[in-house]
This record gives structure tokens, C-alpha cells and sequence, in this order.
């Protein structure tokens, strides 16, 4: 989801691994980020949690897992990716 939005020129990606890490950088760019659009996996909001721990406001989320069809592997299909991606420029008015 997120290469695919990047690669639109609608987001610009960021790891939430760095974000959790307190890189200051990637901290810095989520201040300045017009919005902070935060992609979950799973219910558990795992992401979400590393922004908020990290003080960083979110104006959107989603978790995906909703809108996936259940499958034992973690392949998602491109129409799968496609509509989520569809589904977060509409909602977070990108």
C-alpha cells in the first residue's frame, strides 16, 4: 500500500521502525508532514501505537486486515492492495 501511494505521488513512506527508534530525522519529517497517514496490519494498531508512543499526531488510519480476504500466507493480492490504496486517498482526502 504504501510503495503503490508513494509511487502516486500521493504519500511519501516512512519507517516506523525509526519512528520508534526516535530517529530524529524521521521524527522531524512526521511533524512536518501534512498528514500522517498510518497503514496497520492487523487490529492490534501496532503502528498507530508507535506514533503515539512517540507523541507524533496521526490524521488517518487504517488497518487493512478488514478488508483482506483470509489467506495462510502472507501473500495479498495486487487488486487487494489496489483498493485499500484507493479506499485511503479517498478517505484521508489525498
Amino acid at each position: 500500500m504504501n510503495v503503490l501511494l508513494t509511487n502516486l505521488g500521493k504519500a511519501r513512506m516512512c519507517c516506523t521502525t525509526t519512528v520508534a527508534a526516535g530517529s530524529k530525522p524521521h521524527l522531524d519529517m512526521a511533524e512536518r508532514a501534512k498528514k500522517n497517514i498510518v497503514i496497520n496490519g492487523r487490529a492490534n494498531r501496532c503502528a498507530s501505537k508507535v506514533f503515539e508512543n512517540a507523541g507524533e499526531r496521526i490524521d488517518y488510519e487504517i488497518v487493512i486486515s478488514k478488508y483482506l480476504k483470509k489467506v495462510s500466507t502472507l501473500d495479498i493480492h495486487m487488486d487487494d492492495v489496489k483498493k485499500i490504496a484507493q479506499m485511503i486517498i479517498e478517505e484521508a482526502k489525498l
